[in-house]
């Protein structure tokens, strides 16, 4: 990793409203910060303003790609609505021994990267990251859950489906609602931690026997979890929230055609508390710069 020191080591190229409270607490810590791509009104002093995405990657020792990261075609979308694509020609204009981070790389952002000889830094491939969002993403999935639902959490019956990072944050958070807390999970070595955690459990492979009491479901796990059969299990009144990555793990035509509110719920820790998810996003740059970033 080289020394990050001169005038910049580390460029936001885009990004959100966490971005620029990840920049604040990167400057507070001494870091060189710029961003790209932001309305000059929103950038506080002490964060450096590049117009053009060319000047700012040849600034940069680390050049931080927004989250999730780029689309397909290896595109992203700036603030300010413009579209750049992050090709072979960009990474090219960063200084020798620079780095890129992005949330997902892609398989066309991967490639070209490995052609030009950038190493590309994964923060969705990351536990830390993911433990850091995983509190702001079960409160978002929470107020989510709320908004759409004509009862209280308190006393109801929820379940939730995954009890990774985010599962055992959701879970602990709706215990702390006194709902009553099911967790459905698909291995044992899940259903002990979940019952270790004093949980009640139920096996995936179990679940309809219990689901028709569900007033709230919230969907953790990576794959289809509840498809058309299962949803028409449900309480006609159940909330479905999923925080699974795209596509999700519901079947949301069937749940439209059933009558049942189902959300796929993207991107809550920046939505929700963009402060807290830009706090995360600068720790995580912060350990990646090492200890030479001054």
């Amino acid at each position: 990793m080289p020394r990050f020191g001169g005038e910049t080591a580390l460029v936001f190229l885009g990004g959100d409203r966490r971005t620029l409270a990840a920049a604040r607490w990167l400057v507070d810590q001494g870091v060189h910060v710029a961003v790209c791509g932001f309305d000059p009104e929103l950038v506080e002093p002490g964060i450096n303003l590049y117009r053009q995405p060319a000047a700012a990657a040849a600034a940069a020792q680390m050049l931080v790609l927004p989250i999730p990261g780029p689309d397909d075609q290896g595109v992203i979308r700036l603030p300010n609505g413009e579209q750049l694509c992050i090709d072979r020609h960009l990474l090219r204009r960063l200084p020798p021994g620079a780095v890129l981070v992005t949330g997902r790389a892609g398989t066309l952002l991967a490639r070209e990267a490995q052609q030009v000889g950038v190493v590309v830094h994964e923060l969705l491939a990351r536990d830390d990251f993911a433990y850091y969002n995983a509190l702001p993403t079960a409160e978002g999935a929470i107020w989510e859950a709320m908004k759409r639902a004509d009862i209280t959490l308190a006393h109801s019956q929820a379940h939730v489906v995954g009890f990774g990072r985010c599962g055992k944050a959701l879970a602990g958070q709706l215990r702390g609602l006194y709902a009553l807390t099911t967790v459905v999970v698909k291995d044992a070595t899940s259903r002990a931690e979940a019952a270790a955690a004093g949980f009640s459990v139920c096996t995936l492979d179990h679940w309809e026997t219990v689901l028709p009491e569900a007033d709230f479901i919230f969907n953790t796990a990576p794959a289809l979890v509840l498809d058309r059969q299962r949803l028409l299990l449900t309480k006609p009144s159940v909330v479905i929230i999923d925080i699974a990555s795209a596509p999700g793990g519901v079947d949301f035509a069937a749940a439209r055609a059933l009558g049942r509110t189902a959300v796929l719920c993207p991107g809550l820790p920046a939505r929700i508390a963009p402060k807290t998810a830009g706090l995360a996003l600068a720790r995580v740059l912060y350990d990646l710069l090492g200890p030479n970033h001054t």
